[in-house]
């Protein structure tokens, strides 16, 4: 089976707010620098958009948090410098656990800033911190790499405290299709898709390319 990767518009903070377009209604745009991004609305420009992010009912997480190294997928010590997910970690690594023995330990560490001593939280998935709705991407790893894990639940949970548990939301690894969307100095038209053109850009190469350039984008 082969998969879609959909991209976002997306430019340089910079270049947002020189062009200053107005994005349609439920549109969003990324600033690939900055990470943040913006939903219009069918009538605001861009400079007069507040910044997105997802809201929980015990507290909030606008773009996530930052990226990690690895994923580890069973049970780690907490220290040294091991190999994870075809992943050799060096010092001050951001690494996602997910699979403890003691789920209270799961979530975002840092390996030692020197040596091989003991594995710290980072300051934004600090101990007895009170997180929720917290989402991170993969960077690299011969598994998970691509993937981005979501803590599961809509209620605080407070680091080395509570138990915590973490899907995959989306699969790495995915070998298909960019569909290339427009940049802030390109305002075409939009393309609504039907479902069953969804399925045929996901699923057939040939008419999938075809459908796409009709469409107005590109699929490398």
């Amino acid at each position: 089976m082969s998969y879609g990767q959909f991209q976002f518009r997306r430019d340089l903070a910079a270049s947002w707010t020189a062009n200053n377009p107005l994005l349609l209604s439920g549109e969003m745009g990324i600033e690939t620098d900055t990470h943040l991004f913006k939903i219009g609305d069918g009538v605001t420009s861009w400079t007069a958009l507040t910044y997105g992010g997802l809201v929980g009912p015990a507290g909030t997480t606008s773009g996530g948090n930052s990226a990690v190294q690895a994923v580890a997928n069973s049970n780690q010590s907490l220290s040294g410098l091991p190999n994870i997910d075809g992943v050799a970690l060096g010092n001050n690594a951001r690494v996602l656990l997910v699979a403890q023995s003691t789920t209270s330990q799961n979530g975002i560490w840092t390996t030692a800033a020197s040596g091989s001593g003991a594995w710290v939280r980072p300051s934004d998935f600090a101990t007895t911190s009170n997180q929720v709705g917290n989402a991170v991407d993969v960077e690299s790893g011969n598994t998970y790499i691509a993937s981005r894990w979501v803590m599961t639940g809509n209620t605080a949970v407070t680091v080395d405290v509570s138990p915590q548990t973490w899907i995959e939301l989306m699969e790495g690894n995915m070998p298909a299709f960019t569909m290339q969307g427009n940049n802030t100095s390109a305002s075409g038209p939009v393309q609504n898709l039907t479902v069953s053109q969804v399925q045929l850009l996901i699923g057939t190469t040939s008419t999938g390319k075809m459908l796409a350039a009709s469409k107005g984008y590109n699929l490398n």
